[in-house]
Order: structure tokens, then C-alpha cells, then sequence
């Protein structure tokens, strides 16, 4: 079996060799010599223009071309980590040759966190990290080329704000999310405010946010707190459309004294309105009486549809017989 491996290898070898030959030969006699570049073409491009993609590859209109300049060129085009596969083709008349790429793109799939940066906000930073990573909106391919080109482009915006520390990155949800953040820094939170907030006592949400403050600033954090913890609060009044926004935060300069040197955590939240019950229809109960299913529930018809009880209901009431209720503003 072992010698039956080792011929199917050298075959295997000797088709790639016999390949690599082939393309290099086809070139080389087909063609003259001294090719001059005189069009290049991209098939497969759908996220990059054919202008960049020609930058990104270093080659120009009208210079002297031979298969080891494209090949150079193809792989230059991979070193971008913008594309999982590259390959070309050529064809001449006289003297001047169009080299055709044919490319598959990396999809940016990739949504990118920058979890305590509190010197510049989210637009700024993806101005900063897009003039030297072209086509950066806040998402990046999977592709660990780029990955590290945006922590190079983030260190240098501390070094050119004087800011210590280093920055590191982690990946979480499947690799499709990817957080970059600032080690070596201390942020602690010193307050959090919510614009938009009237559904809910202020005292009430400042109260439930106390396991934030004097801890270190983190917008994953501080995210997936609020979201466990606030929205219930606006579930439980009514307000079923209620969401946050995502987190802003600021570093306090020396005029605020209170929270010098410390960050105030912005936490904007779109009320909607607030609900109440409608009606409750149940179809199909034979066996549990139309009270008994809306003791599960707890709620009456022109009670504040309260989201917790809501759910709270549905668990024990799941799977006995189909239900569905009408809800309208308060």
C-alpha cells in the first residue's frame, strides 16, 4: 500500500511540474520576448473597482511584462488578503500582450468592535483605519492579512494621540465578530447617561447600572449588560419596540473633576411606545378553561402588556393549544 501511495504522489508531482511547465512554456513561445502591458482586464470583481485592484497588483500600462512579473503580481494580489483565489491569463499581438485576472474576493463578513476606544468614536476610527485599508466600513474579510493591517492602523492612532498600551484583538461568535482592544490602559467608568430615556425613572436605570460603574470600560460589556437588565424593564411597562443603541463613550478631561481621567458612558435608548393588552384569543381548548389560560398569563385585556408576564406565560402554556393576542398603544 505504501509503494502504491508513494507512485500515485510522484504522478501527482509530476502533473503539477508537467502543468507548471506547460503554462510557462505556452508563454514564453507563443509570445514575444519583450511583451509590453498594453490593457488588463478583472473578471470576478464585484466589491473592489478594476482601477484599485490594478494599483494593489503594481502593475502599469506600458511596462515589460514576462511570466514571472505576472506571477509576482498574482501573488501580490493575495497578500492583500482580499481574495481567496487568483489566477491570470495572457494573449498577445506583435509586441503587446492583455493579461486577463480571473479573482474569487474574500466576503466581508467580519464585524469589528473597537471595545474601549474612547479617544475617537466609531466613524473616526473607520476614516482612520479606511485610508490605508481600502474599502473599510466597519466589517473586514476573513482574512488575518487585514485583520492585523487594522491593529497596525489603530497602534499608530495612539502613537500619533500619545496614548500607552498595545492594542489585541479577539475573535468571538464563530469568527464573525472580531473585537480590538486597548491593553495596558486603565478606563474605568465613572457615570452613564441615557438619552431618550422616559418610559423608565432615570433613578430607576441609574440604580440597575451600578454594577458598571468604577469598572473597566468595555463595549461588549456594557452592551450585553443593558440588554439584559434594562430592556427588561422597558418589557415589563409596555414598551415591546423599545431598543439601545450602541454605546458612546468619552474619556473626562481635567474641567469635569469629578470623573477626571474616567469615562462617561452614553447609553441612547429608542423608547416606541408603550402597549397595552387588547384581547386574548384561544382557539381549539377543550380541556383548560378560558381563565384558567389567562391566569398563566396574569394579564387582562387593557392592562399594560407586560412583556415579562407575557413570556413568563408562554412557558407553561407552549405546546397545549395554539393562542394569540391583540396588543395596541397605551
Amino acid at each position: 500500500m505504501t509503494t502504491q501511495f508513494n507512485s500515485l504522489l510522484v504522478k501527482v508531482r509530476l502533473s503539477l511540474a508537467l502543468l507548471l511547465v506547460w503554462v510557462t512554456v505556452a508563454f514564453g513561445q507563443s509570445t514575444p520576448q519583450n511583451l509590453r502591458l498594453s490593457k488588463i482586464e478583472f473578471t470576478g470583481l464585484q466589491r473592489y473597482d478594476q482601477a484599485q485592484v490594478i494599483a494593489l497588483s503594481g502593475l502599469q500600462i506600458g511596462q515589460v511584462i514576462t511570466a514571472d512579473v505576472l506571477d509576482a503580481a498574482a501573488k501580490q494580489l493575495l497578500k492583500t488578503g482580499l481574495f481567496k483565489r487568483v489566477l491570470y491569463s495572457s494573449r498577445c499581438q506583435g509586441e503587446e500582450a492583455t493579461v486577463s485576472f480571473e479573482v474569487i474576493e474574500m466576503q466581508w463578513t467580519v464585524r469589528c468592535i473597537f471595545d474601549n476606544f474612547v479617544w475617537l468614536n466609531d466613524r473616526e476610527i473607520i476614516e482612520a483605519v479606511r485610508r490605508e485599508v481600502p474599502f473599510f466600513d466597519g466589517t473586514a474579510p476573513e482574512s488575518e492579512t487585514v485583520i492585523e493591517k487594522i491593529k497596525s492602523v489603530l497602534e499608530r492612532v495612539l502613537q500619533e494621540r500619545e496614548v500607552p498600551g498595545r492594542i489585541d484583538y479577539f475573535y468571538a461568535a464563530g469568527s464573525k465578530e472580531v473585537a480590538f482592544r486597548v491593553k495596558g490602559v486603565s478606563l474605568l467608568v465613572c457615570a452613564v447617561t441615557f438619552p431618550g430615556a422616559a418610559g423608565v425613572e432615570e433613578n430607576l436605570l441609574r440604580t440597575t447600572v451600578k454594577p458598571i460603574i468604577n469598572g473597566e470600560y468595555s463595549k461588549q460589556y456594557v452592551t450585553q449588560f443593558a440588554e439584559n437588565n434594562l430592556m427588561p424593564l422597558y418589557r415589563q411597562r409596555g414598551y415591546l419596540r423599545a431598543r439601545l443603541l450602541a454605546p458612546q463613550a468619552r474619556l473626562e478631561s481635567e474641567a469635569n473633576k469629578g470623573c477626571k481621567n474616567r469615562v462617561t458612558v452614553t447609553l441612547p435608548v429608542e423608547e416606541g411606545v408603550a402597549y397595552s393588552l387588547g384581547q386574548l384569543v384561544w382557539a381549539g381548548n377543550q380541556v383548560l378553561s378560558v381563565s384558567t389560560l389567562e391566569g398563566l398569563f396574569g394579564l387582562k385585556t387593557g392592562a399594560v402588556a407586560d412583556g415579562l408576564k407575557i413570556e413568563a406565560g408562554m412557558g407553561p402554556s407552549r405546546g397545549l393549544m395554539p393562542g394569540k393576542g391583540t396588543l395596541k398603544p397605551s
